[in-house]
């Protein structure tokens, strides 16, 4: 039986899968909460569960930007190392693609 050696979970990786558990959970009580609202007759203010949910989608969207904008910078860095090649020869910069 041979072992394999497994690479450790990049941190930033684990904070993002934390994030997605959490509102996972997050949306399934709004969800329970909206039903016993529609079911109980519920008349009151439901504002407080729109600011939650409003929060929610907005951590997941930074966490989510962020992840994705680290793993950009560190794919450039391994691709500059296999290839020999610095980013600027080889258009990183976006306001080319606009003329």
């Amino acid at each position: 039986m041979t072992k394999t050696n497994k690479e450790p979970m990049e941190f930033s990786k684990k904070i993002l899968y934390v994030t997605f558990f959490i509102a996972i959970i997050i949306i399934l009580f709004a969800m329970a909460m909206i039903y016993l609202m529609i079911t109980g007759n519920y008349v009151g203010d439901s504002s407080s569960l729109n600011t939650l949910l409003g929060g929610l989608f907005t951590e997941i969207s930074v966490g989510t930007s962020f992840y994705y904008w680290k793993a950009r910078k560190e794919n450039t860095i391994k691709l500059e190392n296999q290839y020999g090649v610095t980013t600027s020869e080889i258009g990183d910069d976006i306001n080319e693609f606009n003329n």
